[in-house]
């Protein structure tokens, strides 16, 4: 353990309500409860914060817990590549309707391509991308056959 590492309100706090605690049972007079819960405030480090309680009983002691972080913002890949495959899937069944589905299979490929670039909707933007060339080889060829016929 780092006595050096710097601590934040979170850690403050708790040894604060240590020393609360401290108090209540009598451990503490006023004085020193006043004087402990000042330099709590003012502490920056581990070592500062484990100075107040130090000296106290077992059941008062701080154990420095690390603050919760928050995850990193989840990248919009996994609502892209949803996007994207509920666009190809609806292009097949439209490519038979006078090859319409080429319009929906198009950007489904463009955005499934898109979205392969994020680890965590790889599976379902390679789907959007097989998915939306089927449809737009469907169109193009119904197409063809309606165009030559």
């Amino acid at each position: 353990m780092n006595l050096r590492e710097r601590v934040g309100t979170h850690q403050r706090t708790a040894v604060a309500e240590l020393l609360a605690s401290a108090l209540a049972e009598g451990y503490l007079d006023f004085a020193e409860f006043d004087r402990r819960t000042a330099a709590t405030h003012r502490a920056v480090t581990v070592g500062h914060l484990f100075a107040q309680v130090g000296d106290l009983p077992h059941q008062f002691r701080w154990q420095p817990t690390p603050p919760v972080v928050a995850s990193p913002p989840r990248p919009h890949g996994g609502t892209m590549a949803a996007v994207a495959l509920a666009l190809s899937v609806v292009s097949v069944p439209l490519a038979f309707c006078a090859g319409v589905g080429g319009l929906l299979a198009v950007p489904g490929v463009v955005l499934g391509a898109l979205s392969l670039r994020n680890s965590g909707s790889h599976g379902v933007g390679l789907a959007a991308v097989l998915l939306g060339l089927v449809g737009t080889v469907l169109s193009l060829g119904l197409l063809a056959v309606y165009v030559l016929t």
